[in-house]
């Protein structure tokens, strides 16, 4: 048996290679036509680096291939905008001279922590397949979002499109090896392994979106970094006893078991070098919130990657407009929420949460609200802060505000502010300090974005 098992998973990277080899192939003969054209010189010299990019590639590909090593690839910390920056010339070559690539990237860092091969071939062969879709010329857009803990990216096109059955056929494992087809199975694949998933929405004559839902990571602690930490230094805190991964699954364990407002019956726990994955399923999101919260409070818990369903009791479900009625009137009857400028959506269970507020607070009051209600298996936060007038002292501000706090180290959090974008850094003793620090950062007026490159010891 064991021995079947292992064919089949060798069977699936030779598949899996196969692909990306193809997609690479694609690159290069693509940006060989593009020659042709006798571009100008800038021109001419990104698209001699790209093939020259999937030349190198694909022969790390296939030495992985003969090595028959072809899963076994190792995930590193990267900023995911950089990342697709360094890629474009790729994705452009791969889509030639007739479609043009689009670039949209959110403004705040996106620490992920991915397999950067399996990532380049799963954005090249969601690329190739909108390229596929383009009757002759077209555009594609690939676009980075983030919301809340996640990440989204977002590749879509404005082809033919696929009905319901195409798309369902397209996301099918492929029962046997080929260099042909969508490969959309092996970018699920991939999300899998990354504990995310592929989402896609396509209509036909209007156009496909593929969405990667992927988890950052902006936990970490100890000697590993998601991204650039902020400038200045800092002045590291006393560290704890390390935990082996076994207690520390012990004692996240215990704590879930602990906390009444939890089921822990149907979650599950992994631990790996510190990096606690919870999954399973809950009966609804704020219990799946305060098995996250349960989680935080653990000492020796680097990061965490939530990978917990809602599953709804089996009683007759809420219908979406009743739902979206409910978030409504406790909106209305929060002082806190400005109910006139929130929009609300609401579709199979999931609420997305829209509109421009003029604080922080007012978001998150309007986050915690919706996710009360009975019904609700996800909700996506995209209220944006209105631009305030930024006061001239906006980092004396945050730090005379962390100096008043008695569970604030102050000494040891760093703060870069650039108009209402602030920068938390340095290292903290517990997760309710890295929280302290963030309220704090997000009440001076004007601020508009908080990056928190905080780590908790």
């Amino acid at each position: 048996m064991h021995a079947i098992s292992s064919r089949a998973e060798t069977d699936v990277a030779l598949r899996e290679t196969m692909h990306d080899l193809r997609n690479l192939f694609g690159v290069v003969a693509s940006a060989r036509h593009m020659l042709d054209d006798k571009p100008s010189g800038e021109r001419r010299a990104l698209l001699l680096d790209a093939i020259e990019d999937a030349a190198v590639r694909g022969g790390k590909l296939t030495t992985a291939m003969l090595a028959r090593r072809g899963s076994d690839r190792h995930a590193s910390c990267l900023d995911l905008n950089t990342h697709l920056r360094d890629l474009e010339p790729l994705m452009s070559a791969r889509a030639g001279r007739d479609v043009a690539i689009h670039f949209e990237s959110c403004r705040s860092a996106l620490p992920v922590k991915l397999d950067t091969a399996g990532l380049d071939a799963a954005v090249l062969e969601l690329v190739a397949n909108a390229c596929s879709a383009l009757p002759t010329s077209g555009d594609i857009l690939v676009r980075t979002r983030r919301v809340g803990s996640r990440v989204w990216l977002m590749v879509a096109d404005n082809g033919n499109g696929m009905s319901g059955d195409e798309l369902r056929r397209a996301l099918a494992p492929t029962e046997h090896p080929s260099a042909h087809g969508t490969g959309l199975g092996r970018v699920r694949h991939f999300a899998g392994n990354a504990h995310g998933s592929l989402r896609m929405r396509s209509r036909k004559a209007r156009g496909t979106l593929a969405v990667l839902n992927l988890p950052l990571v902006l936990k970490l602690t100890g000697g590993e970094a998601a991204a650039t930490p902020p400038r200045g230094g800092t002045t590291s805190p006393r560290r704890s006893d390390m935990k082996s991964d076994s207690q520390l699954q012990h004692d996240v364990i215990a704590e879930l078991e602990w906390e009444p407002s939890i089921d822990h019956a149907d979650i599950g726990v992994a631990v790996t070098d510190g990096v606690v994955t919870l999954s399973g399923f809950v009966k609804s999101f704020p219990e799946k919130m305060a098995a996250e919260k349960a989680v935080r409070r653990v000492s020796g818990v680097k990061a965490i990657a939530e990978e917990i369903a809602v599953r709804l009791a089996s009683d007759p479900k809420t219908a979406d407009h009743e739902i979206a009625k409910r978030i409504v009137d406790l909106f209305a009857w929060n002082v806190s929420i400005p109910d006139d400028k929130i929009a609300v959506k609401v579709e199979h269970g999931r609420v997305t949460l829209t509109g421009e507020v003029d604080w922080h607070y007012q978001s998150d009051e309007a986050r915690k609200a919706a996710s009360k209600v009975h019904g609700v298996t996800s909700v996506c936060n995209l209220i944006d802060l209105r631009k305030l007038p930024t006061a001239g002292n906006v980092k004396e501000l945050i730090v005379a505000a962390f100096k008043r706090n008695a569970d604030l180290d102050a000494a040891s959090v760093t703060v870069f502010a650039d108009g209402g974008k602030v920068t938390l850094g340095g290292k903290v003793r517990a997760w309710n300090e890295r929280q302290i620090a963030e309220r704090a950062a997000w009440a001076a007026p004007g601020v508009t974005m908080v990056e928190d490159y905080i780590t908790v010891l």
